[in-house]
């Protein structure tokens, strides 16, 4: 779960960057 958590997180990161269609894809992959 940590690692899943870790991942998650770093997707949210990456939205934040300004990657939103890149981290809006890897958190639904994510939570899919």
């Amino acid at each position: 779960m940590g690692t899943a958590l870790d991942f998650a997180s770093l997707g949210f990161v990456v939205t934040l960057n300004g990657g939103h269609g890149l981290g809006a894809a890897i958190a639904v992959a994510l939570l899919a």
